[in-house]
């Protein structure tokens, strides 16, 4: 589970006060960077990049880079990662791609870790939520076609992302009709699908093809109900 930007800046001014910033001289970076590697090592699912990517620039004042994983999801997450750096002033920093935030205390680092976890944990209980809604949307859905089917004589078959159902009904042995139903639009649509199937059956019966295209692909002159040619 991926942490958002916008998310990583609200945590950094919820656990970074700024009130009173480290200041390390850089040639005791190194051993700062050992002492924060002890306090997180054991927490788990965070992980101390041995081997980080560090600028020219920043390689005299590189702390360390660690990651927060998520131990549900198969694969890394480059956005959980954050590098602690001193900054010109010789401030220890976290920072996160075009965030950073002054660090005051060791102990805000492992706060913010905390809360980063928290966050995905939530994220995970909202996903698993909102599958539970689009699941019961998608078999009330199916049973309304199931029935029409069964009444109409026709095959049909469905496929579904986060966000809609695509229902495909066939029309011939070599043809079918695909719909798009949005989970969000899902109480105001079932009441017509009956409508718009037995219809678009209707149309190809009678040898009526059509298909729904983007008005960007045709240069034609439109013609309005006001044109007078």
């Amino acid at each position: 589970m991926t942490i958002s930007q916008p998310t990583i800046r609200k945590l950094f001014r919820d656990h970074f006060t700024g009130e009173n910033p480290m200041r390390v001289p850089v040639e005791e970076r190194k051993e700062l960077g050992k002492t924060i590697q002890q306090r997180i090592k054991g927490l788990s699912d965070v992980s101390i990049d041995k081997r980080p990517y560090v600028s020219e620039k920043d390689r005299g004042r590189l702390v360390c880079d660690f990651s927060i994983k998520d131990h549900r999801s198969r694969y890394y997450s480059y956005s959980n990662s954050f590098r602690l750096i001193l900054n010109e002033q010789g401030e220890l920093t976290i920072s996160h791609y075009v965030s950073d935030a002054p660090v005051s205390d060791i102990d805000e680092i492992l706060s913010f870790i905390a809360a980063c976890q928290e966050h995905i944990e939530r994220q995970h209980i909202l996903k698993g939520k909102r599958k539970k809604i689009r699941d019961f949307k998608a078999q009330a859905i199916i049973a309304q076609v199931r029935n029409l089917a069964k009444e109409e004589k026709f095959d049909f078959c469905t496929d579904k992302d986060t966000v809609k159902l695509k229902l495909y009904v066939k029309l011939s042995e070599k043809e079918c009709i695909e719909l798009h139903i949005p989970f969000s639009k899902f109480q105001e649509i079932l009441p017509d699908l009956r409508a718009v199937i037995l219809s678009a059956r209707e149309l190809h019966g009678k040898g009526i093809k059509f298909k729904i295209k983007s008005i960007q692909s045709y240069r034609h002159k439109w013609i309005t109900p006001d044109s007078e040619t």
